[in-house]
């Protein structure tokens, strides 16, 4: 029995360990978008983004990184680049459409709302 909730607890600690947070920034001072990525052990990560009174809520997809993201990044970076893309949505049923082009867990993209304003955007 002891055994047992040692391995249970030993798992959730490292389940724990696995498990990061990113914060989404507006890209100039002073922008009204702000928000945090969960990453856990396994995908999709939870974002979650604060504009105009409203939280949007989605999940956060990786993929390889396009033809022009991989022509301008040198070879020993390759390996750790790639895009990111969400779709999130706020109580009232409005949307929010987040991409970003990632680097080493960090990345600069842009989130556009359904009223069709744009956000550019850094996760760190």
């Amino acid at each position: 029995m002891r055994l047992g909730l040692l391995v249970i607890a030993a798992g959730a600690a490292t389940l724990a360990a696995c498990t990061s947070t990113a914060l989404v920034r507006g890209a100039s001072p002073g922008a009204a978008i702000s928000g945090t990525v969960v990453r856990g052990p396994t995908p999709p990560a939870q974002v979650e983004i604060q504009l105009d009174g409203k939280t949007y809520r989605g999940e956060w997809y990786e993929n390889a990184p396009g033809k022009e993201q991989r022509a301008t990044t040198g070879y020993p970076h390759r390996r750790h680049v790639g895009v990111a893309d969400a779709t999130l949505f706020a109580a009232d049923g409005s949307t929010m459409t987040c991409h970003w082009e990632m680097h080493a867990r960090q990345g600069e993209g842009v989130c556009k709302a359904s009223d069709g304003r744009d956000y550019a955007t850094t996760v760190r």
